[in-house]
């Protein structure tokens, strides 16, 4: 079979409105997939060009271009009960830039006035600040760069306080554009630039907050020719869940300019704070309990301790967050839905170590009862990642709860007897 190619599935031409900085599978899974369903709806119509943030990118960048920048997304898993999957290319991809070989095409760019949109998905090694980074000819860090494509902006518009853009960060869990905003404007600073364009940084762009949630994976080959009605190989393609969570936070009227909830499940909030608390708290929380379960699937890990999980998101998380019931039961449900996928794996990288403080000692200070599933979820990690709760001021805190260091020492011991799940069935 031939590769996926536009001769053979065409795709329309459209001028960018949007710029994606990054380019993993995080972003053919949000960015991308969303305008491709705005364009695809009629509430929206732009292409949207991605620049590299990192040079390991360039290998997906290659595949993409073989492929005339078109992918495909893979959907599996449950939908209201049933198994759900398809299938569908996404074509709103119309360009590559890496400025790592060539920054000129990269500072080109900033010329376009149709660009209204930055999204932002970036290494966690990319965004250090660097306030040595003053060479704007020839930047090292990201934020060099992107000061370097902003001052670009300014002086081709005049300081037209009109060509600023709507910054979106689009990486996995919450980001915060106010953040690359206050290091782009320590760096402008360091570089001795104008008040005048340190101003237009600050006042004639927008930094939008996001909080995202989606499992996404790289798709095999074997993959995509076992689905539907596909007749092509596709290098690039990913695989996701039915579940979506994208939440924006941005300036007044960003929904109107980028009208995505009319066409995807992005939902634009004035207050983006209660819907972090849901997150961390309820899937955060029962994240770490699916880990300790150490199953190598969610579907089999929710399956060892499903009644622990739903008491602990119904009788403990869910009462600290403030959200109406109705929002946290329909989020709820969704878990469930999410947890009993048979597709994915569990994730158990870095970054939900996170989650131990984040959403467990919330949810073990602000119940008016004790949190012992909390509790028991902490002694599995406690164990497991050899924590030393004396050591902690945050962990300290723990003994002003009454009952909560009786309780999570007699946990710590059932853990170490029995296994996280043998205790999760003496305990409840």
């Amino acid at each position: 079979m031939s590769r996926l190619n536009k001769n053979d599935y065409p795709k329309e031409e459209r001028k960018a409105k949007v710029l994606q900085f990054g380019l993993n599978r995080y972003v053919k899974g949000t960015t991308l997939t969303a305008v491709n369903s705005m364009n695809g709806d009629g509430v929206f119509d732009s292409g949207v060009i991605c620049v590299l943030s990192n040079p390991s990118e360039a290998e997906q960048a290659l595949k993409l271009k073989e492929q005339d920048y078109m992918y495909t997304i893979l959907r599996q898993g449950l939908l209201d009960g049933e198994s759900f999957e398809d299938n569908s290319v996404i074509e709103s991809l119309i360009n590559i830039i890496n400025p790592y070989e060539d920054f000129q095409a990269f500072m080109d760019l900033a010329k376009l006035d149709t660009i209204e949109f930055v999204f932002l998905n970036t290494h966690d090694e990319e965004t250090i600040f660097d306030e040595t980074d003053t060479n704007l000819k020839a930047p090292k860090t990201f934020i060099g760069k992107l000061l370097s494509f902003l001052k670009q902006r300014y002086d081709v518009f005049g300081g037209d306080i009109t060509k600023g853009f709507h910054f979106i960060p689009n990486d996995k869990g919450f980001t915060d554009a106010n953040e690359f905003k206050d290091m782009l404007v320590k760096l402008a600073k360091a570089c001795r630039l104008p008040s005048d364009y340190i101003n237009w940084i600050i006042y004639s762009n927008t930094y939008a907050k996001c909080l995202i949630d989606r499992i996404i994976e790289e798709a095999s080959e074997e993959d995509v020719a076992n689905a539907d009605l596909v007749d092509y190989t596709d290098l690039a393609a990913i695989r996701t869940e039915h579940f979506y969570t994208w939440i924006i936070e941005g300036s007044l009227g960003l929904d109107k300019v980028f009208p995505a909830e009319a066409a995807t499940d992005i939902e634009f909030t004035d207050d983006i704070t209660p819907y972090i608390e849901r997150s961390d708290r309820l899937r955060g929380g029962a994240r770490l309990a699916l880990i300790a379960t150490k199953e190598p699937t969610v579907s089999e890990a929710f399956k060892d301790v499903e009644q622990f999980v739903k008491d602990y998101i119904v009788y403990e998380a869910g009462p600290t967050v403030d959200l109406v019931d109705v929002e946290l039961e329909f989020y709820a449900d969704s878990l469930y839905e999410r947890y009993e996928n048979p597709y994915f794996v569990i994730d158990n990288g870095p970054r939900y170590k996170k989650y131990l403080k984040q959403a467990l000692l919330p949810v073990i200070f602000e119940n008016k009862e004790l949190a012992k599933r909390t509790l028991l979820i902490l002694a599995y990690f406690v164990i497991d990642d050899n924590i030393d709760l004396g050591a902690d001021p945050d962990f300290v805190k723990i003994d002003t709860v009454n009952g909560a260091t009786q309780f999570l020492n007699q946990a710590i011991e059932d853990v170490k007897t029995l296994g996280f799940v043998g205790a999760v069935k003496k305990n409840f």
